[in-house]
């Protein structure tokens, strides 16, 4: 899915707005709770969801890595950290 949107075949808000990079995500059992709580977000001030954001990825790292199609979990992950931005080390 983030190859998806990273090559931009698919059409819609990462298209139009050009958003590349992945900092944050969350897994849920159903889609059906994941568009609940997608929905709920929404609704947060843009304070709250940089907090959000910022308690799993406090750096805004790019948790994608395009060439392996790796989901790394937020900056926490040294390995992770290491093979998304290692010139940041």
């Amino acid at each position: 899915r983030m190859y998806e949107h990273t090559d931009g075949v698919i059409k819609g808000f990462s298209d139009k707005y050009g958003t590349k990079t992945l900092v944050y995500y969350e897994i849920h059992n159903t889609m059906l709770a994941a568009i609940k709580r997608e929905k709920q977000v929404k609704e947060w001030k843009r304070l709250w969801k940089i907090r959000l954001i910022e308690s799993m990825n406090p750096e805004w790292l790019n948790l994608y890595d395009r060439q392996t199609g790796a989901i790394a979990y937020g900056s926490a992950d040294h390995e992770a950290r290491h093979r998304l931005d290692p010139d940041d080390q």
